[in-house]
């Protein structure tokens, strides 16, 4: 799935406040840019962005990553005890994904399934930092 009709801000090489609406400009757009060593694709979490990433073929290192408050957001859906959500989120934090997949399994309850399915949809939208 893709966004068909994506708003992006264009903020850098004179064009800030130019929106582009095609994603077929998009594309070609992103493609013209120079490229560093490695680039960080922010996302909502959102089938569609990790599509729309995944069309722009960037060539090179890529790290997806789930933004913090789309993260949180969908996080205080799963019901749990305040001090369980306070856990999961430090361990977020702190990029600890496997803990945080186990105890959401403990959990075994419908909100914490689809949770857990938002913390896996990307390719790799969190990875253990430690």
């Amino acid at each position: 799935m893709v966004y068909s009709n994506p708003r992006i801000d264009l903020v850098s090489q004179g064009r800030l406040g130019q929106r582009l609406v095609e994603t077929v400009a998009l594309l070609a757009w992103v493609k013209t840019l120079p490229l560093v060593p490695v680039i960080y694709l922010l996302g909502d979490g959102h089938c569609g962005i990790w599509s729309l990433f995944a069309q722009m073929e960037i060539e090179g290192l890529t790290d997806e990553v789930l933004d913090w408050y789309h993260l949180k957001e969908n996080l205080y859906k799963v019901d749990a005890t305040d001090a369980v959500l306070e856990a999961l989120s430090s361990q977020l934090w702190e990029g600890q994904l496997q803990p945080v997949l186990g105890r959401l399994s403990e959990l075994d309850n419908d909100s914490a399934k689809r949770f857990s399915a938002y913390l896996t949809g990307a390719r790799h939208p969190l990875g253990d930092e430690k």
